[in-house]
């Protein structure tokens, strides 16, 4: 599949409590990117990555990579406390994934909107 201007960018609903969460149909992409888009007097609100296999099966933990990161091996499983506009996005390798979520974990106040793409290219 090819993952054109017109259908890779998916921008999610505000997040704004514990647990709102978007999903993301992998279909045959290898990599994901997520940002985010916009903030909301947001404090404290942080973010995990998901993946599920099948349409019935559980979600799993995943792990991902600030996209200003330099060190190799810097893989994460959550984000940093958002509380302003973060100057990076995170990737994550997707390949193999029927879809994945983003949540929230935490939160003490505000909101974030998220935006992500897809790609058929591998993060290395």
């Amino acid at each position: 599949m090819s993952y054109s201007h017109l259908n890779r960018y998916k921008k999610a609903a505000s997040f704004a409590a514990v647990n709102d969460a978007t999903v993301v149909d992998i279909n045959d992409a290898a990599s994901l990117v997520f940002a985010v888009h916009s903030v909301n007097t947001a404090s404290g609100i942080t973010l995990v990555l998901e993946g599920q296999i099948s349409d019935d099966g559980p979600w799993v933990g995943m792990s991902f990579q600030a996209s200003n990161a330099t060190a190799v091996g810097t893989w994460i499983t959550v984000t940093p406390a958002i509380s302003t506009l973060p100057t990076n996005a995170w990737h994550a390798r997707v390949a193999g994934y029927g879809r994945v979520r983003i949540r929230t974990s935490a939160r003490t106040g505000g909101s974030v909107v998220l935006a992500t793409s897809l790609s058929d290219k591998p993060i290395l």
